[in-house]
């Protein structure tokens, strides 16, 4: 799995499930980061600690060797260094002169008497005078100066393990990754939480432009708090009635008489196309013509503005003559679906569609 798997999978399907992948992304990150800082934090203070033990067991054992080595008690301090290496934290423990020679040895192996260690604890502590610590692989290596004589100074040199302090680290590795674990366990869902929280007025958002696309512009988006979102949303809104109202005026311009306020042709044909599916379930339809006689001369002697007046006058009447008889007329308040319309000069469709509409 390439370094890039979690932007690849960020960019599919949702911004919800993109913030989410990448949220979790983030806090896995920095959770893992978190975990092997700490580690090498603690290990680093474990091995401090160790190595702090180390040298002052070492200062130890210098006390005690110079008092046995100007008493010339080596074979007695042979037998010390070799218990010392007994009780399993020291690995290796001896002492050489000012030369590198050994001439003590917690080994037992009486070959090591008289041969020389010049290894790097060893030579750094002839050059500086002071304890020396290096941190070697499962091991400190350590050097110690000591008196040998009034007027000779030795090393000791021992090797103790690290394994304590491994063990200690491993430990606090099991008790991190389990805290880290329950940390992961609870932040997750409380970053999906957020993020729903984050793009839940987004997803509404969306789901209204969907409706509007489908031509639903009665949709509102509801305005919570403030913030872009809520600025986002009463922008929408007001876009929504900005073309709700165009959309009408639209819609006005395209079925209506512009003389007379009356439905226009295109109007009528529409009426007429539900009107004849109506008549498939045998529900009554009635149509009326009507035209104005001499309408020509009214134009040709009084003129075209007298004669759009007139055509006014007649759109008025009949819409209160037609709303009057279907609202009390013989046929009852069933017959309530009608139209009129002007066909163009002074002809004029009453078009009634409901029960007992040849009566109105």
């Amino acid at each position: 799995m390439g370094p890039g798997w979690l932007g690849s999978l960020a960019k599919r399907g949702s911004l919800t499930r993109r913030l989410t992948v990448m949220n979790a992304g983030i806090i896995v990150l920095l959770t893992m980061a978190v975990v092997a800082i700490h580690l090498s934090v603690y290990q680093q203070m474990a091995l401090q600690r160790s190595e702090q033990r180390a040298l002052h067991l070492a200062g130890t054992v210098a006390d005690f060797a110079s008092s046995y080595l100007l008493d010339l008690r080596v074979n007695e301090l042979n037998l010390v260094l070799h218990n010392l290496r007994s009780t399993g934290e020291v690995q290796k423990a001896f002492v050489v002169d000012s030369e590198g020679t050994v001439i003590a040895d917690s080994s037992g192996d009486s070959t090591n008497i008289l041969s020389t260690a010049t290894d790097e604890a060893v030579i750094r502590v002839l050059q500086t005078g002071e304890p020396v610590s290096i941190v070697g692989t499962g091991s400190l290596e350590i050097g110690f100066p000591v008196r040998l004589s009034s007027s000779e100074t030795g090393i000791v040199r021992l090797t103790v393990g690290t394994n304590e302090a491994l063990n200690e680290v491993s430990e606090a590795r099991g008790s991190t990754i389990l805290i880290a674990g329950l940390i992961l366990l609870l932040s997750l869902p409380l970053s999906l939480m957020l993020v729903r929280r984050m793009t839940g007025p987004l997803s509404t958002l969306t789901d209204h432009t969907k409706a509007v696309a489908q031509g639903d512009l009665q949709t509102k988006v509801a305005v919570d708090g403030e913030g872009e979102l809520a600025e986002l949303a009463t922008s929408f809104n007001i876009m929504l009635d900005a073309l709700h109202e165009k959309t009408e005026r639209i819609r006005s311009m395209a079925y209506t008489d512009s003389l007379t306020g009356l439905a226009n042709r295109a109007r009528l044909n529409d009426m007429l196309a539900e009107c004849m599916m109506a008549a498939n379930d045998d529900r009554p339809v009635s149509v009326m013509l009507l035209d104005l006689d001499r309408f020509k001369q009214v134009n040709d002697t009084l003129g075209h503005e007298a004669g759009d007046r007139l055509l006014k006058h007649v759109a008025r009447r009949l819409e209160n003559a037609l709303e009057t008889a279907c609202r009390h007329g013989p046929a009852g308040p069933e017959a309530v679906s009608h139209l009129i319309a002007r066909l163009g000069g002074d002809e004029f469709v009453c078009l009634i569609d409901g029960e007992r509409s040849q009566e109105v």
